[in-house]
C-alpha cells in the first residue's frame, strides 16, 4: 500500500515539473515577424573525413532561420515540443502561428508519422489475424483450398508427418480451382525432408496448385523461389530455371536478388560468358554491394572493390538546388543535432531518409558526414542504403566507407582477439544494432550485439542488467558467438544462423538438408527469410570490412568465415 502511494506521488511530481517546464518554454518562444523563406548560406566545400566538417554554429543557425542569435535555442525548444506533442499542442501554435513558413517540413513530418503509425497498426492486426493457429482435418481439405493464401501461409500448423501426408492426399483429389491449400502444403512439405516420399509429394502438390495460381498473389514469389531452390538442391536445373524465372513475375520482388543470383549461377554453370549472363548483369547493376553480387563478380575473376570508383574530390553541400524543400529539413536536422535531442534527431533523419532519392549526391554526403560525426550510425546507414538503392551508380569508395563505420572498434578488438576475427564481430554488430548501444528489438534483445536478457543471465552474472553497457554487451556477445562456433564445428554461417534463430532450429534445418556442399544454397533454403538474409548480410559486411579496413588473417582456432576468406583468396589466385 505504501509503495503504491509513493509511486503515485512520484508520477504527480513528474507531471508538475513537466507543466512548469512547458510554461517556461512557451514564454521563451520567439514572435519574430515571418519571412518569405529560410535562406541557408552555402558553406565551403570539404574534403572527405576532414575534421573541419561540423554542424553550423548557433549564430549560423539563427541566420538560417531568420531569428536573433539569442532566440535560436528557444525556437529549437518550441520545435522539439511540437515534435513531441503534435499539431494540437501549444508548442506547435507558438511556432507556426506567427511564422507558418517554418512549419512546412514539420507538417510533412507529423503527417508522415501519423500515417505510418496507422499503417503499422493495420499491419499488426493483419499479422495477428493471419498467424492465428489453423489446424485442419483431412475432411476439411476441399473447403480449405479456397482459404486466403496469407491465412494459410501464416497459420497452418502441421506437427506430424503422417498428418501432413493424409492432408496432402485429400488436397490432391480436388480438381477445381482455387488450390491454395495444395500450394501451401507444397512448402510445408520441406519440414519433413529429406525423406524422398515427401520430396516427391512437395513437387506433386506444387504442380497440382500451379495451374490455379495468380501472379497477383503476394505469395507468388515465395512459392516459386522456394521450389526453384529445392530443384537446384536436387540437381534439376531445367525445373529450377523455369521456377526462378517465374518467381520474378509476381507483384512483390522482396527476394529478387536471390532469384537473379541463382539464375545467373545456373547460367554460369553452363559456361555462359559474362557478357551473355544477363541475370548477373542485372544483379550487379541493381544490387552492387550485396553478397550475391560479390559472389558473382568474383566468379567472373574480377575484383568487386574495383567495381566501386574512387571519386575525388568528395564534396559536401547544405543547399539543394534540385530539391529546395530539403533545405529546411536539413536545417531542422542540424538544429536538433546541435541541441543533442537524440530521440527526435533519429526520428527526423529516418523520415528524411524516406524521401532522399532525388537529392544531389553532395547533399547526401553532407548529411551522412554530420550524422557520423555526431554518432548517428544507424540513421546514417539507413540513409545511405536508401539513397544507393535508388542510385546504385552513385556508390563510390568514400560512400562505402561511410556505410561501414567502425565505432567501438578498440573495445571490440580487445574482446574478440584470440576468439573471433574482429571484422566478423564488427559485421555482426552492424547488422544487429547498427552500432546503437541503446537499441532494443521487438523481441527485447538489447544493446550493440542485441542480446536477450535471459541469454545474458546465462553468459554473465547480472548480465541482464548491463546490456546497455557497450563493453559488457560486447563481452557477452563474443562469448555467445564463440560458443555457437564451437557447437557447429567452426562453421561461421551456421553459428550466425543460430545467433539469429537459435541453435535448435539450425540443428533441425541440418536434418532436413544434410548436404552442405554449396554453403550459400543451404543458407538460402532456410525457411525464415529473416535468418537467410541475416547470414548473407553479415557475410557481406565482413567482406567489405575486410576490403576497406583489412586486418591480419585470423589465427588458427579463431572463428572466421571461410566463405569470405575464399572470396579474398580467389582474387589472389587470378
Amino acid at each position: 500500500m505504501v509503495r503504491a502511494v509513493v509511486k503515485n506521488l512520484k508520477y504527480f511530481f513528474y507531471i508538475a515539473v513537466s507543466f512548469v517546464v512547458s510554461l517556461v518554454v512557451l514564454a521563451s518562444c520567439s514572435t519574430t515577424a515571418p519571412k518569405a523563406e529560410i535562406p541557408i548560406e552555402e558553406p565551403v566545400k570539404f574534403v572527405f573525413q576532414d575534421d573541419t566538417i561540423d554542424l553550423p554554429t548557433w549564430a549560423q543557425l539563427a541566420k538560417d532561420f531568420g531569428v536573433a542569435e539569442s532566440e535560436i535555442q528557444a525556437l529549437g525548444r518550441s520545435f522539439v515540443g511540437a515534435l513531441s506533442f503534435g499539431k494540437r499542442s501549444e508548442y506547435y501554435a507558438s511556432l507556426c502561428g506567427s511564422r507558418p513558413e517554418l512549419c512546412s517540413s514539420l507538417d510533412s513530418f507529423l503527417d508522415h508519422m501519423s500515417e505510418q503509425q496507422s499503417v503499422r497498426a493495420q499491419a499488426r492486426r493483419e499479422r495477428r489475424q493471419n498467424e492465428r493457429r489453423l489446424a485442419l482435418r483431412p475432411a476439411q481439405a476441399k473447403t480449405a483450398q479456397a482459404l486466403d493464401m496469407k491465412r494459410l501461409m501464416g497459420g497452418l500448423t502441421i506437427r506430424h508427418e503422417s498428418d501432413f501426408q493424409v492432408l496432402a492426399a485429400q488436397a490432391l483429389k480436388v480438381e477445381t480451382c482455387p488450390r491454395n491449400l495444395s500450394a501451401v502444403l507444397s512448402v510445408r512439405a520441406i519440414k519433413f525432408f529429406p525423406d524422398q516420399k515427401n520430396r516427391e509429394l512437395a513437387r506433386e502438390l506444387f504442380d497440382h496448385a500451379e495451374p490455379c495460381l495468380s501472379n497477383a498473389d503476394s505469395s507468388w514469389e515465395t512459392l516459386y523461389l522456394r521450389h526453384g531452390l529445392v530443384a537446384i538442391s536436387e540437381g534439376n536445373a531445367e525445373r529450377a530455371e523455369r521456377l526462378l524465372i517465374q518467381s520474378m513475375e509476381g507483384p512483390t520482388k522482396v527476394e529478387q536478388y536471390r532469384s537473379l543470383y541463382w539464375l545467373g549461377w545456373l547460367a554460369h554453370e553452363r559456361a555462359t560468358t559474362e557478357a551473355n549472363n544477363r541475370y548477373w548483369q542485372i544483379l550487379n547493376a541493381e544490387f552492387p554491394l550485396s553478397y550475391y553480387s560479390i559472389q558473382a563478380i568474383t566468379a567472373w575473376g574480377r575484383d568487386p572493390l574495383n567495381m566501386v570508383p574512387e571519386r575525388m574530390p568528395y564534396t559536401f553541400s547544405r543547399v539543394s538546388q534540385a530539391r529546395p524543400e530539403l533545405n529546411q529539413r536539413i536545417a531542422w536536422l542540424e538544429l536538433l543535432m546541435r541541441m543533442n535531442e537524440r530521440h527526435h534527431t533519429k526520428r527526423w533523419m529516418e523520415w528524411l531518409s524516406a524521401d532522399v532519392k532525388n537529392a544531389e549526391v553532395d547533399i547526401v554526403h553532407y548529411v551522412s558526414a554530420i550524422a557520423l560525426k555526431n554518432g548517428y550510425y544507424r540513421q546514417n546507414i539507413v540513409f545511405l542504403i536508401k539513397y544507393y538503392r535508388a542510385h546504385p551508380d552513385r556508390v563510390d569508395r568514400s560512400g562505402l566507407r561511410s556505410l561501414y563505420p567502425r565505432p567501438y572498434f578498440d573495445d571490440v578488438h580487445e574482446e574478440a582477439k584470440d576468439k573471433i576475427h574482429t571484422n566478423l564481430v564488427m559485421s555482426l554488430i552492424r547488422q544487429e544494432s547498427a552500432f546503437d548501444p541503446q537499441a532494443v528489438s521487438s523481441a527485447r534483445a538489447k544493446g550493440l550485439m542485441q542480446i536477450i536478457p535471459r541469454t545474458a543471465k546465462r553468459l554473465l552474472r547480472g548480465g541482464d542488467r548491463m546490456l546497455f553497457d557497450e563493453k559488457t554487451n560486447t563481452q557477452m556477445g563474443v562469448k555467445y558467438l564463440a560458443r555457437l562456433g564451437d557447437r557447429f564445428s567452426g562453421e561461421v554461417e551456421l553459428a550466425l544462423a543460430a545467433y539469429n534463430a537459435g541453435p535448435n532450429r539450425v540443428t533441425e534445418w541440418l536434418a532436413r538438408f544434410p548436404e552442405r556442399k554449396n554453403t550459400l544454397l543451404w543458407n538460402d533454403l532456410i525457411p525464415y527469410m529473416e535468418t537467410r538474409d541475416y547470414v548473407v548480410s553479415i557475410l557481406r559486411n565482413n567482406y567489405w570490412y575486410e576490403r576497406l579496413f583489412p586486418l591480419e588473417k585470423a589465427a588458427s582456432g579463431v572463428l572466421a568465415s571461410k566463405m569470405v576468406e575464399d572470396l579474398k583468396s580467389a582474387l589472389k589466385s587470378e
